[in-house]
């Protein structure tokens, strides 16, 4: 089975309009994505595993259209949370710091 991640991506910088998302490869989604939007696109932080559908459920309440969201601030808490995991899984070098999401979608540190 082939490792999902699920994503915030920010469009426009800060304040911009948040994408959450799922992909294998967080980096070639971004590649892709970019070559669709004038504007600059980052990657905000990414998780380990599908979340995508329950994350979208959590903020129904800040979605624009589709998958992006208003950069509301428990959605951009939730982003930064998962900001180790970005240079672990780009230097190929393992997760670090390992997250997991519970029943009711919060990020929490992964135990053992």
């Amino acid at each position: 089975m082939a490792r999902m991640f699920t994503y915030f991506i920010q469009c426009n910088g800060d304040g911009g309009p948040i994408k959450i998302g799922r992909s294998g490869d967080v980096q070639r989604r971004r590649r892709d994505l970019q070559s669709q939007y004038p504007f600059t696109l980052r990657i905000l932080g990414f998780i380990r595993g599908d979340y995508e559908k329950q994350f979208h459920k959590r903020f129904a309440a800040h979605r624009i259209r589709g998958e992006w969201f208003h950069a509301a601030p428990e959605i951009l808490r939730l982003a930064a949370l998962s900001v180790p995991l970005i240079a672990a899984e780009s230097a190929k070098v393992g997760v670090v710091r390992a997250y997991v999401v519970d029943e009711v979608g919060a990020l929490r540190r992964a135990t053992g």
